[in-house]
């Protein structure tokens, strides 16, 4: 299996939530704009660029082709099981919160992942890389639909998915280098100023909503999409 996620600019997503009452200025909207685009390819690129690295880490933990496989199903079953669940907490628990959060299990994550011992440390930081993806990505798309009005989204979007489609398409070429040059280790290890860099612009101009009409989270859902994504993995 190759390990592809394809960026997820729904655009209905976005025209869905509504924006702020209040007029916010143009440098919030575009830092936070930076921010949504810095943390959501920094999940995508994970979910990809690994399987340059694959054979590396392969000889550096000793792991065979099957156990060295999991280091990419493992982020992108937990990323696509627990994803609804992510955008709906998002909009239950507050878009801003549930990004923050998710940046922040990611960037532990990723570091528990450069300093892998074994093949199972690395499988199991994945798992929890792919659960902070899936936090902070639905919830990036929710803060660009609130922060943005109706006659700026198209503009934010276009901009936010311009920059995803370029960061994927530099992604292997820069994880070749890094594996080539510096370690595998340093994929995941410069995950960590990108992580710093999209919670702090987040939190210093990113504003807080939520959906007035959110439920409670279904957690119902998280066990059959495993079970689906395991069946399509053939497991």
């Amino acid at each position: 299996m190759v390990g592809f996620i394809r960026a997820p600019c729904e655009a209905g997503v976005i025209k869905a939530t509504p924006a702020f009452d209040a007029a916010l200025s143009q440098r919030r909207k575009w830092l936070t704009l930076i921010a949504t685009i810095v943390g959501s390819s920094m999940a995508l690129l994970d979910g990809s660029v690994v399987n340059i690295a694959l054979p590396a880490i392969q000889q550096a933990l000793h792991a065979d082709a099957t156990a060295t496989q999991w280091i990419v199903n493992a982020y992108l079953l937990l990323l696509g099981a627990f994803v609804l669940i992510g955008g709906s907490a998002a909009d239950l628990y507050g878009r801003r919160r549930v990004f923050v959060l998710g940046v922040a299990v990611f960037i532990v994550a990723s570091i528990a992942c450069g300093l892998s011992p074994n093949n199972v440390v690395l499988v199991v930081s994945r798992a929890v890389q792919g659960l902070g993806a899936a936090m902070l990505v639905p919830a990036s798309l929710a803060m660009l639909g609130a922060t943005f009005g109706e006659q700026e989204r198209s503009q934010a979007i276009g901009i936010w998915a311009g920059a995803a489609a370029l960061m994927m398409a530099a992604g292997p070429l820069l994880g070749g280098w890094l594996v080539d040059q510096v370690s595998w280790r340093a994929l995941f290890l410069l995950n960590v100023p990108l992580a710093v860099a999209a919670a702090g612009l987040a939190l210093r101009f990113g504003c807080e909503s939520k959906d007035p009409r959110a439920n409670q989270l279904d957690w119902s859902g998280p066990p059959l999409w495993r079970l689906a994504l395991l069946r399509l993995h053939g497991v």
